[in-house]
């Protein structure tokens, strides 16, 4: 029995969804969580982005502690604002001491 033209084109448009639900299960990615704490080294540079660090820094999970910032001794702002954002950030999440 051979297949019409329209056959093949109903088949395969049936089933090319479904593989490429498959795939796409299969390659799906979860968010990494680390198991242990994760030390990590922030460069505040002077500019400008301490806001754009400190929001990157703030997506990532308590187990991303301890954090030690590299700034410039002249760039008392992006102190202030790292200072600012680790006392909120130590209020949030009371249990997690600082290493």
């Amino acid at each position: 029995m051979e297949w019409s033209f329209w056959a093949k084109l109903g088949v395969s448009v049936f089933f090319f969804p479904l593989l490429i639900l498959f795939v796409l299960r299969l390659v799906k990615r979860r968010p990494v969580t680390p198991k242990a704490d994760v030390k990590l080294l922030v460069v505040a540079g002077s500019g400008g982005h301490t806001t754009e660090i400190l929001r990157l820094l703030n997506s990532l999970s308590k187990k991303y502690s301890p954090r030690h910032y590299v700034l410039a001794d002249s760039d008392k702002m992006s102190e202030e604002k790292i200072r600012s954002f680790e006392q909120k950030r130590a209020a949030k999440y009371p249990d997690s001491s600082r290493k």
